[in-house]
C-alpha cells in the first residue's frame, strides 16, 4: 500500500541538478499535498553549523577522556589509544548527524507551512 493511500508522509527526495543539492519533503495538509524544500544555501548553512557543533563536542570529549584517564595511566601504557576510544564513545552520545538535522529543519518548515496556511484560511 502506498504511503499516499495510507495517509503517511512520502519519503524525502534528494535531487542534485548541477552543483545545487535540494531536499524536498512532501506533506499532507487539509486540502491535499504540499512540499517544503531545503535549498543549497540552507543545506550549506546546516552543514557548517553542525560541523562546528560536532567539532566542539569532540574537543570537549577528548579533554574529558584525558582528565578521566589521567589517574589510571601507567608508565608503559598506550594512553593515546585509550583516550581516543573513550573520547569517541563520549562524543558518539552527543554528536548530531546530518540526516537528523535535515529532518528537524524539514519538520520546522512543515509546521510553519501548515501554520501559515491555517492562519490565512481562517482569516487570522
Amino acid at each position: 500500500m502506498s504511503s499516499e493511500l495510507a495517509g503517511g508522509t512520502p519519503p524525502s527526495k534528494t535531487t542534485n541538478s548541477g552543483d545545487a543539492l535540494t531536499i524536498i519533503r512532501n506533506f499532507r495538509n487539509g486540502h491535499g499535498w504540499e512540499s517544503v524544500v531545503l535549498g543549497d544555501s540552507e543545506i550549506t548553512e546546516i552543514q557548517k553549523k553542525l560541523r562546528e557543533f560536532n567539532r566542539t563536542v569532540l574537543e570537549e570529549s577528548l579533554r574529558d577522556a584525558s582528565e578521566l584517564l589521567a589517574s589510571y595511566a601507567g608508565p608503559y601504557e598506550a594512553r593515546t589509544e585509550r583516550i581516543c576510544e573513550l573520547a569517541m564513545f563520549l562524543a558518539s552520545k552527543r554528536t548530531v548527524d546530518m540526516r537528523t538535522a535535515y529532518e528537524e529543519f524539514l519538520r520546522t518548515k512543515i509546521w510553519i507551512a501548515r501554520h501559515v496556511n491555517g492562519s490565512s484560511e481562517n482569516g487570522e
